[in-house]
Formats: C-alpha cells, structure tokens, sequence
C-alpha cells in the first residue's frame, strides 16, 4: 500500500501520536486529490479535526456541493473571502504586472488605468491562505494539516508558521503525484468531475486570469473543460483574460518607446559575446 511506504497508516502509530498531542486539529481542504487523501488518512479522528474550506466567492458550482459531501461527518467550516471586491479594488491577477496598471502607480499620474493587474501570488494569498490563518489564530487549535507536496511550491509551504503556537504537519509532503493517484485508486476515493476530463486540480476560482504557475498544458485543459462545462463563465473569463494580456502589452510597447529602452536595445547587440568585468550574474537583462 502507498500509505505504508511512506509509513502513514490512518490507524497506524503515527498519526495517533501525532494526534494524540493535540485537542483542536484543523485540516486545510480545497476538494483536490491532496486534500482528499489527507481527508482519508485522517478520518479516524473525526472528535478532533475540524476540516477548513475557503470559498471565495468565484468557486465553480461543483465544486461547492463537491466540497460539502466530500466532508459529510466532520466538522467542517467553510470560510469566506471576497473575490470580487479584492479585484475591484486591487486589479485582475496576473502574471505580468505593470506599474502603471497597478496600485503602485506614479500617484500623480492623471487617469487611472483602464485595466488594473495585481500578482496572482498577492490575489491567492490574500483570498485562500490569509482567511485560514486567521482563522488559526483565533480557534485555539494547536495542530494544523495541510496537502500540499514538496513538488509544488509556494502556498502553504512546509517552512510556512501561521503561529508559534501552532504545530504544522505535512501529511503528504514526500508523496509523488503517482502515489497520490495509486491511493485513490486502492480506498476507492471519489474525485471531482473535472478530473475525468483531464484537468487535475480542485480549479479553484473560475475567474482567475493568470496562468498561477501551471504548466500550458494543464492551463489549456482548464479552459477546455470550462468551454465544455460552463459556457457561460468561459466567455466572461475570455474577456477578463484579454483585458488584462491588451492592459499588460500596451504598458510593454509604452516602455519599448521610450528613448531608455532603444540605448538597451542597442546595447544588448553585445551581450552574447560581452560579459561585465563582475561576471555574467551582472549582465543587464530586460524584457523581450
């Protein structure tokens, strides 16, 4: 068994000791392959986890009644945030950010942008992480589960503390994607719909416009399914998308105008066989 080889049993030694320490344990879930199988590995100690969802407001409708039968029998909280109201006032996520569509634009500047983008990473941050560590530090809980794995960076990583009086344990850190898969299918764990039309993930926001670190592949699979299965919010998202790639390129040509930028341009000519006496960690390099 996977569980086994990486010597986690849900009624093994392990984890009751781990949860033998603790009163108040909260699981973070988003209804994704991780979360489910932590959700699993942990269903014998129902009498003191509590299991914690973010909705912020822009989640596909599947996914909400996903999410409620999946934690059916557990204390399950479902937190809110304000996805729309964080974008109307900070911009569209985005991968590429401009100053000058953005909150940090010149104060003096006379209109505000047509389009404002904000980094996807402020965006998940702000709306999916920061209501659960709030939510920490106010529950008395000592104990916090997450899902995420050593492969997949950022969020809620292994070396993240919402609290000094909080334990982190990360159930499935070490685990592959094959592990992960090879143990829904052994306990016959149930997924969500997108899943069978190959996007692997809990999708999270409908309306997110960046690309959120996922590979092309995986972004063209999403919007595939969102074409196939939610028409509607496919075409409202195509929209978002390109207001923020025409805001993003029109700031690129603007700086491309600019007399700076033609000396750079000039001066890259002699990059590939010139380096700085400081070595090549030196070498001036600019967008394309």
């Amino acid at each position: 068994m996977v569980a086994a080889l990486h010597g986690i049993a849900a009624d093994g030694p392990d984890l009751k000791a781990l949860f033998a320490r603790h009163q108040g344990v909260v699981l973070a879930f988003s209804g994704g392959k991780d979360s489910l199988v932590c959700l699993h590995l942990c269903r014998h100690y129902q009498d003191k986890l509590t299991v914690v969802w973010v909705n912020t407001g822009a989640m596909f409708p599947h996914m909400r009644e996903f999410i409620y039968k999946a934690t059916v029998g557990f204390d399950f909280v479902e937190l809110k945030s304000d996805q729309a109201g964080w974008i109307e006032q900070y911009g569209f996520p985005s991968d590429v950010v401009s100053v000058a569509n953005s909150i940090w634009r010149d104060p003096g500047a006379p209109d505000p942008p047509p389009t404002m983008t904000q980094p996807w990473t402020s965006c998940c941050a702000k709306l999916r992480f920061s209501p659960i560590l709030d939510y920490l530090a106010q529950s008395g809980a000592t104990l916090f589960i997450h899902g995420q794995r050593d492969s997949d960076g950022g969020g809620l990583s292994g070396d993240s503390q919402p609290g000094a009086t909080v334990e982190i344990h990360k159930l499935i850190w070490e685990w592959s994607e094959r592990d992960i898969m090879a143990y829904i299918d052994e306990n016959k764990i149930e997924l969500p719909d997108q899943y069978a039309h190959g996007v692997v993930g809990s999708l999270e926001c409908w309306s997110c416009t960046a690309r959120a670190g996922d590979s092309a592949a995986k972004v063209e699979a999403r919007l595939a399914y969102m074409k196939k299965q939610y028409p509607d919010l496919f075409e409202k998202l195509k929209l978002r998308i390109a207001k923020v790639y025409l805001a993003t390129e029109a700031a690129f040509k603007e700086m491309k105008a600019d007399t700076t930028y033609a000396w750079l341009e000039a001066a890259d000519a002699n990059v590939a066989s010139q380096q700085d006496e400081s070595g090549p960690e030196s070498v001036m390099r600019h967008p394309r």
